[in-house]
């Protein structure tokens, strides 16, 4: 989204993400839907949510083609994700692209994870752990501030842009917001899912730091 919004060949006209629950929250991160609403007020666009029955995301692939379908028959030109090549989701984002007419728009593909974090890392966007695979870090990174330090200690094989789930993170500032979200660290929980993959559901089990 920093890159997108540097860019002027695009106009960011909303953000979309996907929410499960009677509460609201977002599916892996947990974050309150009040808090991705406060993100989206920050940077003055709208924020679309896409109702997902539970956080496994086995109903995902549905619910986005009709999102996209939506969104163009609203005038949206394209979707923006912020994937990286080495993910290999690019298949995937194309087809759902595709299905509604949009194009596609990946403006970190080019970079390599080192190249994306050092760009992350001097961008003063400021974020903080909230969930991270348990299988490759522990309870103890949770609320931790992504930082050199927090890059330079990551285990051998993880990526430093937590691309394959190793983590995942709250902005909670950023250049590109008009003011900082408030928030507060509420609880940690130990979770596992069966999250949906191209071989099918697969096990993952998760320390996720809940926020309000």
């Amino acid at each position: 989204m920093h890159r997108l919004l540097a860019d002027e060949r695009f106009e960011l006209m909303c953000l979309i993400t996907n929410v499960y629950g009677p509460n609201s929250l977002s599916t892996v991160h947990a974050v309150p839907e009040l808090l991705l609403r406060a993100q989206a007020d920050a940077l003055g666009v709208p924020l679309v949510t896409v109702e997902l029955e539970s956080p496994e995301l086995q109903d995902y692939e549905a619910a986005m083609r009709a999102c996209a379908t939506r969104m163009r028959a609203e005038g949206i030109d394209a979707f923006g994700f912020g994937d990286l090549d080495h993910s290999g989701t690019r298949h995937h984002r194309i087809a759902l692209c595709d299905s509604a007419g949009l194009d596609l728009v990946t403006p970190l593909e080019d970079l390599t994870a080192t190249e994306c974090a050092d760009a992350y890392l001097a961008s003063g966007i400021q974020s903080v752990v909230v969930v991270v695979n348990a299988a490759v870090l522990g309870e103890d990174a949770l609320g931790v501030t992504i930082d050199r330090k927090f890059v330079a200690g990551l285990p051998a094989g993880c990526d430093p842009c937590g691309e394959f789930g190793e983590f995942h993170s709250f902005a909670w500032s950023s250049p590109d917001y008009r003011r900082p979200i408030d928030f507060v660290r509420h609880s940690v929980e130990h979770v596992q899912h069966a999250i949906g993959t191209e071989s099918g559901p697969s096990e993952f089990a998760y320390w996720r730091l809940n926020l309000r």
